[in-house]
């Protein structure tokens, strides 16, 4: 009986020794395996994917600048009474750039339109006598050469008639002349004459006469960029512009190319080429002067799908 008790105790502490054996692999099986899985397959890369569009591009920099400056002056020659601009103004046509004295001019003129005023009146006598004299020869009471005379002088006065209206047209013409305004629309980009100053004419000066202003359309400004010879094969007229400047850094200015100058220029042994650009400015933000970045767009491919981020 005492045996039979002890043997059923040492099994009991066998099965309690294995049945812990047991518990304890499966619980190092639940914590130590999936950790080993981890480490041999490791983590998948994940990514955030959209559709872009991929550009290529030249870059270089340039000064934009005016693509015309017109410069204006006087036909008329003498004091400046009044400016009716100041740099930085917008023009449109036919407002008022200057105003120059017409005391002698508006003398001129009175004299010029008394003349035309006294050739009419003389073209009148004349005509009159002619048709009297026509009556007279027609009748034989006047000689050949008395009607001649008064053809004559029928014919002297119509001359000086027209010779008479031509003058007081071009002394109504430099009289408009003294009166300067603007060719175009623009903007006063330089002003070079005060109130009170003598000023030349355009035309009768051997010089060339007195600008008044310098005035430029900024709506559309031009750069000048040189591009490496390594990527002037791939540049073209028409190609896209992107240009930005210090004083609009978060902002795009777009354009396009309008030729490639045919010179070289060579600097340090670089071989470059002059493109030029015109960039719009509708807007108005951009002033001639300053230094733009320039991206040509020389290829560009829509709809590509990018990984952007990694997880």
């Amino acid at each position: 009986m005492r045996k039979g008790l002890i043997k059923l105790v040492k099994i009991s502490v066998k099965l309690a020794v294995l049945l812990g054996l047991g518990i304890g692999a499966w619980y190092a099986y639940q914590i130590y395996i999936p950790v080993e899985e981890d480490d041999g397959l490791g983590e998948l890369p994940t990514a955030i994917s959209a559709i872009r569009d991929i550009t290529m591009s030249v870059e270089a920099i340039g000064v934009l600048r005016p693509i015309t400056i017109v410069e204006i002056k006087s036909r008329a020659s003498g004091e400046i009474l009044e400016m009716g601009v100041e740099t930085g103004d917008f023009v449109e046509v036919g407002d008022l750039i200057a105003q120059v004295d017409t005391e002698i001019l508006d003398q001129e003129f009175r004299q010029v339109q008394a003349d035309f005023e006294n050739a009419l009146v003389r073209l009148e006598v004349a005509e009159n006598q002619h048709e009297r004299s026509r009556a007279l020869f027609g009748e034989y009471l006047i000689s050949e050469n008395d009607f001649e005379s008064s053809e004559q002088t029928f014919s002297t006065a119509q001359g000086q008639l027209l010779r008479a209206e031509a003058s007081l047209d071009l002394a109504r013409e430099r009289l408009t002349d003294a009166t300067v305004r603007a060719p175009s629309a623009g903007t006063i980009i330089n002003k070079t004459v005060e109130e009170g100053q003598i000023i030349a004419s355009s035309t009768n000066d051997v010089s060339g006469g007195t600008t008044l202003v310098q005035m430029a359309d900024l709506t559309r400004l031009e750069i000048r960029t040189l591009v490496d010879e390594v990527d002037i094969g791939q540049i073209q007229s028409g190609l896209s512009v992107v240009s930005k400047v210090e004083a609009f850094p978060e902002e795009q200015f777009l354009g396009e190319v309008m030729k490639i100058e045919p010179q070289a220029v060579v600097q340090r042994s670089v071989t470059t080429f002059p493109v030029l650009s015109r960039i719009d400015n509708a807007a108005g933000k951009l002033l001639p002067g300053m230094n733009a970045d320039v991206s040509i767009v020389v290829h560009r491919k829509p709809g590509v799908l990018l990984s952007l981020i990694h997880i």
